[in-house]
């Protein structure tokens, strides 16, 4: 499977809007022509026709062509994003002319932009799809010339190995073996796969951080010599700019004057109102945890088992009960996941002290995307093992107060629980709001549980195997920031098997949650 089919989605960095007042400097879709046809003039979404680009080539080769091969038919600007390109009908088609012979060739199709103090961006994201079609050693994607073209102010190219790489050439002299020369950073993966590839990179002036993803997975990163040095040079897209001509196929390139995070990275998958959803199928029975894979916006959400005070949680071939494995979204709905394990979790203060916060806990790293919800449901399937004084089924955590923006977990009677801290500093009216259900758990089966809000009415509520249990409105309506999510820990440490947590943006009805399906049809007993 490609980078970009694993790829699904994720969202911006504050509550429903993205933080960054970020610009698109330009946009350069590539629909300008039909599939098979020669490029010409390459239209940019933004500050056209300052910096339409024009299709030209260098030395003896053919001119880029429009190919309907491209990363997907509609590109979102960023993973919540609005849609950027509703019908993306072409990507650009570059071949390096001196292939197969000379994989050193410069000779190939390729695009320039003139100079304009637009692209002279001290803060930067510049962004790609591509796929590549042959090996070239150090071949250009897209890059900002410097010095008449041998060198570069920064480019976005590749090694002589099919990694991704960035160069900079940050000193005042652009001469081989002077401070700032020919600085570079390359990714550690190769993308020589036959697949299409979203590449970035993002470089704060402030400290002169580079940071290169490939996938939206951050690769590599450093620090240049010297901020951005910027000349009257072309920008130039597929060749130039101290790289070589590119062998391949480039779509949707992007650059803004601020430094984008990944989820606000130009993305080809479709909004999905899931935002996290864990199977806890990442190991063999009796493993310990590490890497929790989220199936929706991976890698992006990834979970990490940790050792909180005890032992990380193990995986267990105990499950959720049913005649079958198979788990579907909504009652009757489509199997999202063939059930192959939970996560057993450890209250390491057990037998003597029920008040324990020692025990294994996953960790979803604070992110834009938990941080944005306003309505949500959290729903996950339990089985206490051993009671425990408040223990935390999963919890979004209040990073710049401590505390809890809501918690879904059981309270010191063993029933559903949730807690709500919804003050605003300096007042306290709010804090450790406390949803109380009568609703059992300690019984040793397996049950459903979630929880509900809606942000308009500030209603909360509770149910336990599809039946609501609780209501109650929030004194606040919730306030949410980079908190971390906490999954088997938070007030106190769970002591029991968790398994399909998932996190949806929205307010799910009770025929909408998670279900065990059960076999359908006649079974025969054979003797």
């Amino acid at each position: 499977m490609s980078g970009m089919t694993r790829i699904q989605t994720l969202a911006a960095c504050c509550l429903g809007a993205f933080c960054s007042s970020a610009d698109t400097i330009a946009n350069w879709q590539f629909d300008d022509g039909a599939p098979t046809n020669n490029a010409a003039t390459l239209v940019t979404e933004t500050n056209a026709p300052t910096l339409n680009a024009t299709a030209t080539v260098n030395g003896t080769a053919a001119l880029p062509t429009f190919s309907s091969d491209r990363p997907g038919a509609r590109v979102w600007s960023g993973f919540t994003g609005t849609l950027l390109n509703t019908t993306n009908s072409a990507s650009l088609r570059f071949v390096n002319a001196g292939l197969p012979g000379d994989t050193n060739s410069n000779n190939g199709g390729c695009a320039y932009v003139p100079d304009n103090n637009l692209l002279h961006a001290s803060n930067l994201t510049v962004e790609a799809f591509l796929k590549v079609n042959r090996r070239v050693n150090w071949p250009l994607v897209v890059g900002k010339s410097r010095g008449g073209g041998g060198n570069t102010s920064w480019n976005l190219d590749f090694d002589n190995t099919g990694k991704p790489r960035v160069r900079i050439d940050s000193g005042v002299a652009c001469t081989n073996g002077d401070p700032g020369f020919n600085q570079s950073w390359t990714a550690a993966v190769n993308v020589e796969d036959g697949q299409w590839h979203h590449v970035a990179f993002t470089y704060t002036n402030t400290n002169k951080t580079l940071r290169l993803y490939v996938d939206y997975v951050l690769s590599t990163s450093g620090t240049s010599y010297s901020n951005l040095v910027y000349d009257s040079s072309q920008l130039r897209i597929g060749q130039g700019a101290g790289a070589r001509a590119f062998d391949g196929w480039i779509d949707e390139i992007r650059i803004t004057d601020s430094v984008l995070t990944p989820e606000q990275f130009m993305t080809v998958s479709e909004p999905t109102s899931t935002r996290g959803y864990w199977t806890f199928d990442d190991g063999a029975n009796g493993t310990t945890a590490n890497v929790l894979t989220n199936t929706f916006y991976a890698p992006l959400m990834y979970g990490t088992a940790v050792a909180a005070g005890g032992a990380k949680p193990t995986f267990s071939s105990e499950r959720p009960p049913n005649t079958t494995v198979r788990i579907s979204s909504g009652k009757g709905g489509p199997v999202v996941n063939m059930n192959d394990s939970s996560l057993f979790f450890v209250n390491a203060g057990l037998p003597a002290n029920t008040n324990s916060p020692n025990g294994g806990q996953v960790t979803v790293a604070g992110s834009g995307l938990p941080a944005q919800f306003t309505n949500f449901t959290a729903e996950a399937f339990v089985r206490v093992n051993r009671h425990v004084n408040y223990p935390q089924v999963i919890g979004k955590t209040r990073a710049l107060t401590g505390g809890y923006s809501w918690s879904l977990g059981i309270n010191a009677s063993g029933n559903l629980r949730s807690r709500i801290d919804s003050e605003t500093p300096p007042g306290t009216t709010g804090f450790n709001q406390t949803l109380e259900s009568s609703a059992y758990m300690e019984d040793g089966k397996w049950h459903h549980v979630a929880m509900t809000y809606d942000y308009p009415t500030k209603m909360a509520r509770l149910y336990k195997d599809y039946v609501k249990v609780y209501e109650v409105a929030s004194v606040n309506p919730i306030i949410t920031d980079g908190g971390d999510i906490k999954i088997g820990n938070g007030d106190q440490a769970f002591d029991g098997w968790i398994d399909e947590v998932r996190l949806t943006d929205r307010v799910l009805a009770p025929t909408e949650f998670l279900y065990t399906v059960p076999l359908a049809g006649t079974v025969y007993g054979v003797k």
